[in-house]
């Protein structure tokens, strides 16, 4: 049997906890763009001026974080949320009744084309989080060659690898605020740190890589297993 991390960070966290260190495999991550079926239109959002959030709606995500800062940038572009969760109901109708009034989008669930389609369109794809490991959705941002901006929440910092644009938590909706307004004034630095991302990405999250890994890990409990029955 063995335990997995997709994090560094975690896998830091837990040897400092169990005095025990465990593989630390990033999860792959292909995104390809599946062509432009008109889902941007149908929001009212235009490609390349809309922030994307992509994640559970549960508190640690920060969607409420983002929409407060949202507020407070004033970048003249809509908030696209993608995403719900039913079993925290109480804390998506605050979302909703947060993002009134505010070019705030939801559109509930996506996955598949749409979800790749969004992505790809994005100005910014906005990751808030606090808690956790690696996310998934960044390193497919990153794949899709979104210009991501992340919270500096250690396994954050380390997935994006310095190609992402960076505020702190501490700091809150005011920092996140200051962190929107300027990507939104800088096309510029969005192109370079998509395109960052994407190098990152090829480089890091492919599949193969992955599973390459994750089956040298198998093979050596095998034969640690196989060792300990002579």
């Amino acid at each position: 049997r063995s335990t997995i991390t997709a994090s560094q960070h975690v896998a830091d966290a837990l040897e400092a906890h169990y005095g025990r260190r465990i593989p630390a495999i990033p999860y792959g991550a292909a995104l390809p763009d599946p062509g432009d079926s008109g889902l941007c239109a149908r929001l009212g959002v235009t490609p390349g001026r809309f922030t994307l959030f992509v994640g559970r709606l549960v508190p640690e995500n920060n969607a409420h974080l983002l929409i407060n800062a949202h507020r407070r940038a004033a970048t003249g572009w809509p908030l696209v949320i993608v995403g719900d969760a039913p079993y925290a109901e109480g804390y998506v109708r605050e979302l909703h009744a947060a993002g009134e009034g505010a070019d705030v989008i939801f559109t509930g669930y996506m996955f598949g084309d749409g979800y790749a389609e969004l992505v790809h369109r994005c100005g910014v794809m906005c990751a808030p989080t606090e808690v956790g490991g690696t996310h998934p959705v960044i390193i497919e941002g990153m794949a899709a060659g979104a210009c991501m901006l992340v919270s500096d929440h250690a396994p954050n910092l380390e997935a994006t690898a310095g190609t992402a644009a960076t505020f702190p938590i501490a700091e809150g909706a005011e920092g996140l605020a200051h962190a929107l307004a300027a990507l939104a004034a800088d096309a510029p630095r969005r192109r370079r740190l998509g395109a960052a991302a994407a190098a990152v990405a090829r480089e890091r999250y492919s599949w193969a890589t992955c599973a390459e890994r994750y089956l040298t890990v198998l093979r050596a409990a095998r034969s640690r297993r196989t060792a300990g029955r002579r």
